[in-house]
């Protein structure tokens, strides 16, 4: 993405064949290519534009997306007096390249801060970079004063040698809006001391929001076992070992305790329904384009603990609609006993639920006020 609000003639092959990249090298006399008006009040001019890129960059485990740029001068649309090729004057342009290469990076800087768009912020730096440089140009006496034509390029040195942009400085006085969406998806294992049901294994998905510090949320899982005993139904008959498919959908209402860098904790309860099945259903009782296993489905309840081990974060500082975005990994470990009470003799079964996997987490940060 390129901002040029001035000089929106420039094509690709502008930028690509008739232009010097400032990391690349120095300017060299050879790239003022164009000719001099007539009424120009100086002996030279640089023309320079920037052209915005997305960077990423991990600190301290966490990823962060910014916005950077690259700096240009267009050898077209740049010039210089014949008769004023000087050292001095062409030190007088890199000068110039050079505060525009450091307003780029202070750019850079500036946008996650800003309430601003950033083609707004680009607007500003133009003016700005034409206001010094009629500044550059009167104390330096247009480049012909190679005293201060140094001592400006001295000044200019020290701000570009300066650290590199640390993207974590950034996110300094960032705090997270009160409001986040999570997901998670995993493999469950399902102790169940019942006289009819065996152990199951299988997923579980869910999703959730937060809001502050209080979770919502809901689980769909299926898990298969065998059944353990022969079952007798009226409309009926599981088998001994017979495919057991135990599914369950449970909606929770959690609390966050505990939340630092590493690991949260979230106590919680859940209320549902859960559902066995197995076996074949008689002749009489099956239909068209219903399951033919005889199925038992209840109210279930229950509590456990949501433990996420944190392993990585990102930050992204290039959309700004609701704020800062962020997403948050971890691993999720959650324990829950829930209790079921089946049809047909089976009863009251408890289960202890264990289901481990990722959760995603996102939020937005805002500048803390």
């Amino acid at each position: 993405m390129c901002f040029v609000p001035s000089q929106a003639q420039y094509s690709s092959s502008d930028i690509n064949y008739s232009s010097v990249k400032w990391s690349d090298r120095k300017l060299r006399f050879d790239d003022f290519k164009a000719i001099k008006p007539v009424n120009a009040k100086t002996a030279s001019r640089i023309s320079v534009y920037g052209r915005m890129k997305s960077q990423k960059k991990k600190v301290d485990n966490i990823k962060y997306n910014y916005y950077t740029w690259d700096n240009f001068m267009f050898q077209f649309r740049s010039w210089m007096d014949a008769e004023s090729m000087t050292e001095t004057r062409l030190k007088h342009c890199q000068n110039q390249f050079d505060l525009y290469e450091v307003m780029l990076r202070k750019l850079a800087i500036e946008y996650p801060l800003r309430n601003k768009e950033i083609y707004e912020l680009y607007e500003d730096l133009q003016i700005r970079f034409d206001t010094e440089i009629d500044w550059m140009n009167i104390v330096t006496d247009n480049g012909n004063d190679a005293h201060a034509v140094d001592s400006i390029a001295n000044d200019l040195a020290i701000e570009l040698a300066k650290a590199e942009l640390n993207p974590k400085d950034m996110a300094e006085g960032y705090v997270p809006i009160p409001f986040a969406l999570m997901y998670d998806f995993g493999v469950l294992t399902q102790v169940l001391p019942s006289d009819y049901i065996s152990m199951s294994c299988g997923f579980s998905l869910g999703c959730g929001m937060v809001l502050r510090n209080i979770l919502i949320g809901g689980d769909l899982d299926v898990s298969f076992g065998k059944w353990k005993k022969h079952v007798d139904d009226p409309k009926g008959v599981i088998g001994k070992d017979a495919l057991l498919i135990n599914g369950g959908l449970t909606g929770y209402l959690g609390y966050n305790v505990y939340d630092s860098k590493k690991l949260s904790l979230t106590p919680f309860i859940g209320l549902g329904l859960r559902s066995v099945n197995g076996g074949e259903k008689y002749e009489e009782y099956r239909e068209k384009n219903k399951s033919d296993k005889v199925d038992y489905s209840s109210f279930s309840f229950g509590a456990g603990v949501m433990f996420d081990f944190k392993f990585g974060r990102e930050i992204d500082f290039r959309n700004r609609t609701l704020g800062v975005e962020t997403d948050e990994k971890s691993i999720r470990v959650k324990p829950y006993l829930s209790f079921t009470r089946y049809g047909n003799g089976i009863g009251w079964t408890p289960a202890l639920n264990v289901c481990v996997g990722v959760n995603l987490k996102a939020f937005w940060m805002k500048k803390k006020e």
